[in-house]
């Protein structure tokens, strides 16, 4: 009953709004008053100017025109581009399959503030720089001014920069806007086709009954196309097991296979990018890879169904559900190529084995070294798997020279006036290489590289400990006794060179040498690393192992000489 009485019932009409315009202001500085008549005057003159910026259906049109405020350019055709389909005619000369070439591009009228730009479709091995042909800006017109709206119509031409482009389309946003702004569009009219296009036409007309076969043929027709699967791998048999998700790329240029992990939120599993790098998947392991020479058939056949099975190393059974990359493929197949399998088992084994030596720059007769070059210091690497090398330089302070990768990994080249690759047994301190008409001389050898030539003597007959001693008894044995004493006697020590800078090997090399021993830097060092080891008593370095090596070839003459001797018969 309380909301009844006079105080709760009074009742009167809404309290309009009372809006009271501003017209104070400060104008350079100074205090003014402004008309309110003369400023709707203004207000009402400037949307009769801008009348074509108000349109029916826009965005805010309505409460443009109920508000009576006008719509900046900029916001009212805020990303509306008017979209032109044109080519040029290009000249080239000195061809005799084409005297020009049509060159198809596209141009994009900016509405917001009247600019463009014209961008050429990217083509597959064309040959030419395509891409944005014009940055986006006002182009201004020969007779004065920019270039606008009306300037563009289907089936004329215009010129940009001394450059004439005929349109020949335009989308339909284009049409819509020309329709109903009353301009006049045009007659559509077909891309001419340029006398290559023609004559590549007239041959796909007789076609011929037998193509001959090439070997990038595979490359050229498939290259950039991709199948995608999406697998599963059911691992809910083991301890712990479930099902992982992957994404199967098979790749048609050159029947290779990769497979991606899907990594899933909050799955409790390492963010792994791959479970198998790219390369040619065999259909069958076999078991022993180092028997006789068998065929291994990889995957290679794509067929146009789901739900395959493929099974990797004998452990791995994915299911795959197949995503066709374009609707017209339906059956992709080849013969089966194979590989020997000594090829495969020497890959596996010998995957991780690099020699590695350190380098420099070597002059002969028909090679020679500039005065920068001579100081310049390279790292060497043989790779034992595929006979590959590379060479890289590392960085010298104030040497002026770029430091990094001088030569990609590549296959070895071939030997000067032979037809045979350098081979691992050619890799040994001491030997100089010629690789791209330039000499390598190698100088020394890590210790990882030295170890393995050890415990590989047939392969590496000059890291042998035996042969090399062998080698030096037996051209000892045939010295006469003075030719001995004298070798004995200049033998170095560590007093011939107080500085220190040359090494022991350094030292003997040059005596022998004189004595008609020749033995090769790597000889040097297999005997100098035997000594250094321990391995005899009495024998710390190389220098007491040839003092050693000696006097026994001296005490074997003497006694030689003796039973020589014996053996005369008495006067």
């Amino acid at each position: 009953m309380t909301d009844q009485l006079p105080p709760f019932s009074f009742c009167h009409s809404p309290e309009q709004p009372r809006r009271k315009s501003q017209n104070l202001n400060f104008a350079d500085g100074y205090p003014e008053v402004r008309d309110p008549e003369k400023r709707k005057k203004e207000r009402m003159a400037l949307l009769e100017n801008m009348k074509d910026y108000n349109y029916e259906g826009g965005a805010c049109g309505d409460c443009n025109i109920n508000t009576d405020t006008p719509t900046p350019k900029w916001l009212k055709y805020d990303r509306q581009v008017l979209r032109f389909f044109c080519y040029f005619k290009e000249p080239v000369n000195e061809r005799r399959e084409e005297n020009f070439r049509v060159r198809r591009c596209t141009i994009y009228f900016y509405l917001e503030d009247g600019s463009m730009h014209i961008s050429e479709p990217r083509e597959d091995n064309s040959g030419i720089v395509q891409g944005t042909f014009l940055k986006r800006h006002k182009v201004p017109k020969h007779g004065g001014g920019y270039i606008g709206i009306s300037n563009f119509k289907v089936g004329s031409d215009i010129t940009v920069y001394e450059r004439t482009f005929r349109i020949c389309s335009c989308d339909t946003f284009t049409k819509r806007y020309f329709m109903k702004r009353c301009y006049e569009i045009g007659k559509e009219e077909d891309f001419p086709d340029g006398p290559v296009s023609s004559f590549r036409e007239t041959l796909q007309r007789h076609r011929l009954k037998h193509h001959k076969d090439f070997a990038n043929r595979q490359f050229l027709e498939n290259d950039g196309k991709v199948l995608r699967f999406f697998a599963v791998w059911d691992d809910r048999f083991s301890v712990y097991g479930d099902r992982h998700p992957y994404v199967l790329h098979y790749f048609l240029a050159d029947d290779t296979i990769e497979i991606l992990e899907i990594n899933e939120r909050n799955s409790g599993r390492h963010n792994f990018p791959m479970l198998l790098k790219r390369n040619r998947l065999p259909r069958e392991l076999p078991s022993d890879l180092l028997g006789f020479m068998v065929e291994i058939c990889f995957y290679m056949t794509v067929m146009n169904s789901q739900g395959i099975i493929i099974k990797k190393n004998g452990e791995l059974l994915m299911t795959c559900w197949s995503q066709l990359m374009s609707r017209n493929l339906h059956q992709y197949c080849q013969e089966w190529k194979c590989l020997p399998i000594m090829a495969l088992a020497r890959t596996l084994i010998q995957c991780k084995i690099v020699l590695c030596f350190s380098s420099r720059m070597a002059e002969d007769e028909t090679h020679k070294v500039s005065p920068p070059d001579r100081g310049r210091l390279f790292v060497f690497k043989f790779f034992l798997s595929d006979d590959t090398i590379s060479i890289y330089e590392p960085p010298t302070r104030n040497s002026g020279i770029v430091s990094g990768k001088f030569l990609s990994r590549e296959a070895a080249p071939k030997k000067p006036c032979t037809n045979k690759r350098y081979q691992p047994s050619d890799m040994i301190v001491g030997a100089k290489l010629v690789i791209h008409d330039r000499l390598f001389e190698l100088l020394q050898a890590d210790e990882w590289t030295l170890k393995y030539m050890e415990t590989h003597p047939d392969e590496f007959p000059l890291s042998d400990y035996e042969n090399v001693v062998k080698k030096v008894e037996s051209f000892l044995s045939k010295m006469p006794e003075d030719g001995l004493h004298h070798l004995k006697m200049n033998l170095p020590t560590t007093a011939n060179d107080p500085t220190g800078k040359l090494t022991a090997i350094d030292q003997l090399s040059p005596l022998l040498t004189r004595a008609g021993l020749k033995l090769t830097k790597q000889e040097l060092v297999t005997l100098d690393r035997h000594a250094s080891k321990g391995q005899e008593k009495d024998v710390p370095d190389i220098q007491t192992l040839f003092f050693k090596i000696v006097s026994k070839s001296m005490k074997s003459s003497v006694w030689g000489a003796n039973k020589g001797l014996a053996s005369l018969p008495p006067q």
